[in-house]
C-alpha cells in the first residue's frame, strides 16, 4: 500500500533582509493509509465501531492519531467503517477541483465529522461533534456547511446519543413523513449502540 506524505511548509518574510521570503520545512508526517484524509483521523475517535467493541469518543486501536488508519481499504477494515461516508473526504474524490471542500472544512479543523450516509432512503448529513470542542457548531465553517447542506439534506447535529434537527429541505421532509417520521420532534436521544463482545 502506498502511503501519502504530508508536508507542512511555512513561508514568512525575514525583516531587514532585502524583502526576501524564506521557506522552512517544519514537519513531515508519513500517513499510514493511502487515503485522502491527510493528518485527519477524527472519525476514528468520534464514531462507535461495534465490530471492535469501540465506544464513541474513544480512539480506535487501528488508528495512529494524525497519521490515519492502519487497516483502511484492507480486509481487516470493519464494515461500519467502510459504510461511513465523510463529506470532506467524498468531495476530495470529485474530478472538478472547484467542487472540493477546502482544507479548512476538514474534520480535524472543524472538530465535527460530517457523515452523509447513502443507505437511508433520504438524504441526510449528520454532524458528529467532537466532545473536546463543544462550541464547534458555532464556527464559521460549520455554519457555512449547515447552510449549504440545508437546501437538499436533513441536517442533524449529533452529540453523543443526543440528536437535533438543524434543518430539513421540503423534499426530504416529505420522504421522512411518508416513512412515518413525526417531523414535529426535532430533538431526541438514541439508545446506546450495542458493542461486540
Amino acid at each position: 500500500m502506498l502511503a501519502a506524505v504530508v508536508v507542512a511548509i511555512i513561508f514568512f518574510a525575514v525583516p531587514a533582509v532585502s524583502g526576501l521570503s524564506c521557506c522552512f520545512l517544519v514537519k513531515s508526517v508519513k500517513s499510514v493509509s493511502a487515503n485522502l484524509c491527510g493528518t485527519c483521523s477524527l472519525c476514528c475517535k468520534i464514531k462507535a465501531i461495534a465490530e471492535l467493541g469501540k465506544p464513541m469518543h474513544t480512539w480506535c486501536v487501528n488508528c495512529e492519531k494524525s497519521r490515519g488508519c492502519r487497516v483502511h481499504n484492507t480486509p481487516a477494515m470493519p464494515p461500519s467503517c467502510a459504510e461511513y461516508n465523510c463529506l470532506w473526504h467524498a468531495t476530495q474524490l470529485l474530478e472538478d477541483p472547484s467542487r472540493r471542500l477546502p482544507l479548512k472544512f476538514r474534520p480535524d479543523h472543524t472538530k465535527v465529522v460530517v457523515d452523509v450516509p447513502s443507505n437511508l432512503g433520504y438524504k441526510a448529513a449528520c454532524f458528529w461533534v467532537d466532545p473536546s470542542a463543544p462550541e464547534a457548531m458555532r464556527s464559521k465553517q460549520n455554519r457555512i456547511l449547515v447552510q449549504m447542506l440545508s437546501h437538499e439534506y436533513l441536517v442533524v447535529e449529533a452529540r453523543g446519543r443526543k440528536r437535533k434537527i438543524l434543518s430539513c429541505d421540503p423534499a426530504n421532509a416529505q420522504k421522512l413523513v411518508e416513512m412515518g417520521r413525526d417531523m414535529s420532534i426535532t430533538e431526541w436521544e438514541v439508545s446506546p449502540e450495542p458493542l461486540a463482545p
